[in-house]
């Protein structure tokens, strides 16, 4: 191949320049950057696999590959540096062997070229401190494939916790309505498959069919298909070939399940008139029941999960309901306090203190002023006061201040 093919190759992209990871890279950002990798591989046509997927083997898993291929990817081996041809071979024979090693050189040269190109656009995204760990000191990332470098920064920044992965299993095994497209299901599971092989916790293509089965199954809608699928050998088990199976299962299932304006038109025509018979039900309302029943099969287990669900949250209202009781309650008697402690003046027991002929000592109850609070004459109190301030209440007396002046509560008169 001509020198500048690793360019040429990158021109070819769809993203000939990868979006820039900014400093420490997470497991978003480089799930972003693998994304756009992807569509730079499987852009460059190889016919290593299905000829359907380009090269995109060299930037995801051989167990994500599995779920979008039937057929497997070959890795291209080397050819050499010239082709063997034996000493006894005719002329033919030689021009055939000639044309063979051409070829082979040239799938092999396209191969390692697109993994070089797709390794320089991360190099060129990602800072080299976070590569780093990849680089030897005299070849530099010369012998690290594409996938090793996602798989070490995966590994080093791109982690995902426990309660990630099995958020990521939860989104996996949601139930599947069979009125929506089956392409749903399937873009549920493998996008699940991706996520978990990427993060380091790979599923097990067996687990994969399991799971994708276990969900049709609790559809309640494809018991024949479920059945045929249970009769095939094991090696047939594979997920294209599942995918393929419970396609046409939902096709028919359509077909047979939706209102076809065309019979009810056909049985009025065809029924006979002036005489009497059994009551019949009509195609349209047949159609209806069976309809009905599909939902409610396939509804049975929602249902089942939000009456859970339900429970669930009336306890948590209880729960809460009796916790904001208590508070209220709690405030109720911090408010009585205050207020108790706001009216009725302190009074000190002297036997408490003996000895102390300065301590405070319970003011005269007789001797209190609205306007003076406690410290006040022997004949001063609310009612004689001749003093008094703006708003002053004549009937207040050191059992009911009626918010007077509290100076002296303290105090001996």
């Amino acid at each position: 191949m001509p020198s500048d093919s690793i360019d040429n190759i990158i021109d070819a992209f769809p993203h000939a320049t990868l979006t820039r990871i900014e400093g420490i890279p997470t497991f978003t950002t480089i799930r972003h950057m693998q994304v756009e990798l992807n569509s730079n591989s499987a852009s460059i046509h190889s016919n290593l696999g299905d000829g359907q997927l380009g090269h995109l083997y060299l930037t995801i898993s051989p167990t994500v590959y599995a779920t979008l291929s039937a057929q497997e990817f070959l890795i291209p081996e080397n050819p050499g540096a010239l082709p063997q041809i034996p000493g006894n071979a005719t002329s033919r024979q030689a021009t055939d062997l000639r044309a063979t090693y051409t070829e082979e050189k040239r799938i092999f040269n396209q191969y390692i070229s697109t993994d070089k190109a797709l390794k320089s656009q991360i190099i060129q995204a990602v800072d080299d401190l976070y590569l780093k760990a990849l680089k030897h000191r005299i070849t530099g990332y010369a012998n690290v494939t594409t996938r090793q470098m996602l798989d070490h920064l995966y590994a080093s920044y791109g982690t995902l916790t426990p309660q990630d992965l099995q958020y990521v299993d939860d989104e996996m095994k949601k139930q599947y309505d069979p009125y929506s497209p089956i392409e749903t299901l399937y873009d549920q599971i493998e996008n699940a498959v991706d996520i978990a092989s990427t993060a380091g916790a790979p599923y097990a293509p067996k687990q994969v069919i399991n799971i994708a089965y276990t969900i049709v199954y609790n559809t309640n809608v494809f018991n024949d298909s479920c059945r045929d699928w249970r009769k095939k050998q094991e090696p047939q088990k594979t997920w294209a070939n599942f995918k393929t199976h419970f396609t046409e299962a939902h096709l028919d299932f359509r077909t047979y399940n939706q209102p076809n304006p065309y019979q009810s038109a056909n049985a009025a025509i065809a029924a006979p008139t002036g005489l009497e018979s059994e009551p019949q039900l009509n195609d349209e309302a047949t159609i209806a029941l069976a309809n009905l029943a599909t939902a409610t099969a396939a509804d049975r287990s929602a249902m089942a999960a939000l009456s859970t669900t339900n429970e669930h949250l009336v306890k948590q209202l209880s729960d809460v309901t009796t916790q904001l009781t208590l508070a209220l309650n709690k405030i109720s008697t911090l408010e009585t306090s205050i207020t108790n402690m706001r009216c009725i003046p302190v009074r000190n027991n002297p036997s408490q203190h003996p000895g102390n002929a300065n301590q405070p000592t319970t003011p005269n109850t007789r001797n209190y002023c609205w306007t003076h609070g406690f410290k006040v004459g022997k004949n001063h109190t609310s009612q004689t006061c001749r003093n008094p301030k703006e708003g002053h209440q004549r009937e207040a007396t050191s059992t009911n201040m009626m918010g007077g002046s509290t100076m002296g509560i303290n105090s001996t008169n």
